[in-house]
C-alpha cells in the first residue's frame, strides 16, 4: 500500500513538474517530450479520439480460457462516429491471443473486425485439435458487454466479454 502511495505521488508530481515549463527567473526549462505531448493519449473511452485504451475480460474464450485482453486503438473522429485501428493482447489461462482490427465506433457501441492468431500453452488440450490458429474475429460492443466471434479453419466459436 506505501508504495501504490509513493507511485502515485512521485507521478503527481512529475505531471505538474513537466506542465510547469519556466523557472522563477522567466527562463524556460529545456522540453523533453514537446509541448503538451500528453494531449494525444485520451483516457475516456467514449471520446474516441487520439490513443485509447481497450480492455476486456474474456469469460472462458474457446482456446486461452478466462483471460484479460488489453490493447490501444488510435481513433479518428468522422462526425459522430470515430474509426482507427486497434492492437490488442489477450492473456488467457491456456495461452496467449493477438488481435489486429479495424474498429468504428460511437458512444456506446463499437463493431471490430480483423485478424486474430493464438499462441497456446503447451498443456492446453486444443493445441493437438488445432494445428492452424489464425482466424477472423468480429466484435460487437454494446456499452460494457462485447460479444466476439472468432472464426478459423476447423471451427467457430463465440466468447462473451466485458470491458470498454
Amino acid at each position: 500500500m506505501k508504495s501504490l502511495v509513493c507511485l502515485l505521488l512521485a507521478t503527481l508530481l512529475a505531471s505538474t513538474a513537466l506542465a510547469e515549463n519556466k523557472r522563477e527567473d522567466g527562463r524556460e526549462y529545456p522540453e523533453l517530450f514537446g509541448e503538451n505531448w500528453y494531449e494525444d493519449i485520451d483516457l475516456d473511452p467514449f471520446n474516441m479520439k487520439g490513443f485509447t485504451p481497450r480492455y476486456a475480460y474474456l469469460d472462458n474464450d474457446n482456446f486461452i480460457g478466462y483471460g484479460h485482453y488489453v490493447g490501444l486503438s488510435y481513433f479518428q473522429k468522422a462526425g459522430a462516429e470515430s474509426e482507427g485501428v486497434t492492437f490488442r493482447t489477450g492473456f488467457g489461462t491456456q495461452g496467449k491471443k493477438y488481435n489486429l482490427s479495424y474498429s468504428n465506433a460511437f458512444s456506446f457501441m463499437s463493431v471490430d473486425f480483423g485478424l486474430s492468431y493464438y499462441d497456446l500453452d503447451d498443456d492446453n488440450p486444443r493445441k493437438l485439435e488445432y494445428e492452424e490458429l489464425l482466424g477472423v474475429e468480429m466484435g460487437l460492443r454494446l456499452w460494457v458487454v462485447q460479444i466476439i466471434g472468432v472464426h478459423t479453419e476447423n471451427t467457430s466459436f463465440i466468447t462473451l466479454a466485458y470491458g470498454f
